[in-house]
């Protein structure tokens, strides 16, 4: 009798703590189906700026040879990454797509860090200014 009060109770509790399930209205759909076009109206932009932004360090990183080339690509891509805003948000394939594209940069700056002008030309830097959105300069414009 008790296994039976306390199998009961754990499904009671369960039962409880589960979320009850969302019916939407065709109306609460179509209005939601809007607005979330209408946010991300602008959004395909900003990734399409971001990937072809990453394409290219991609290529030019591949092209380093010694420290002067080292700060002249560093310094042609801190000034293209600096002007990219932050992607705040975007659909699941927009987001895998942008980090395969950072993880392919990254490769290419693992093999550059084995490199003696690496930490002199400070690649480092721009490794997270390419990598990561809010250590970029226009990040500082949506305080």
């Amino acid at each position: 009798m008790r296994k039976i009060f306390l199998l009961l109770s754990l499904v009671t509790g369960v039962a409880l703590v589960s979320p009850a399930p969302v019916f939407a209205k065709d109306d609460d759909d179509k209005d939601a189906k809007k607005e979330k076009a209408v946010s991300t109206a602008g959004l395909g932009r900003a990734f399409t700026a971001e990937i072809a932004a990453l394409a290219e360090a991609e290529t030019m990183l591949k092209t380093i040879s010694d420290a002067r080339s080292a700060k002249t690509v560093k310094a042609k891509l801190m000034h293209k990454f600096s002007l990219l805003r932050p992607i705040l948000n975007g659909t699941d394939a927009q987001l895998e797509e942008l980090a395969r594209a950072q993880n392919r940069v990254s490769a290419v700056m693992w093999d550059l860090k084995k490199e003696p002008y690496f930490e002199e030309v400070n690649l480092q830097e721009l490794w997270t200014v390419m990598t990561h959105h809010f250590a970029r300069r226009s990040a500082n414009l949506l305080k």
